[in-house]
């Protein structure tokens, strides 16, 4: 069995931090190319079923990071709720 050291604990947990921040900015700037794009006319929109089941589902994990007071799943469900509002926006429209 191994044992922790004491001191590299610390570090690897604020890795670990950094590494949940920019997978949240990557996964959430995913659907930036999509927004951008078709607001300039080029793009093909997803169906507004799955838009809407994401932002049905974005809801949920926000109320529920909100609960359990986790920051970084905070800002990424109200990101990803932002830009799926957006999308859905111009799905209708």
């Amino acid at each position: 069995m191994r044992i922790l050291d004491s001191a590299a604990l610390p570090r690897r947990i604020k890795t670990s931090g950094i590494a949940g921040w920019v997978g949240m900015a990557l996964l959430q700037g995913s659907t930036l190319p999509t927004l951008l794009n078709s607001i300039e006319g080029n793009a093909h929109l997803p169906p507004l079923s799955l838009t809407v089941m994401t932002w049905l589902g974005l809801s949920l994990y926000l109320w529920n990071s909100i609960a359990t007071r986790n920051t970084l799943y905070t800002v990424g469900n109200a990101i990803g709720l932002t830009l799926n509002t957006i999308m859905i926006g111009l799905i209708i429209l």
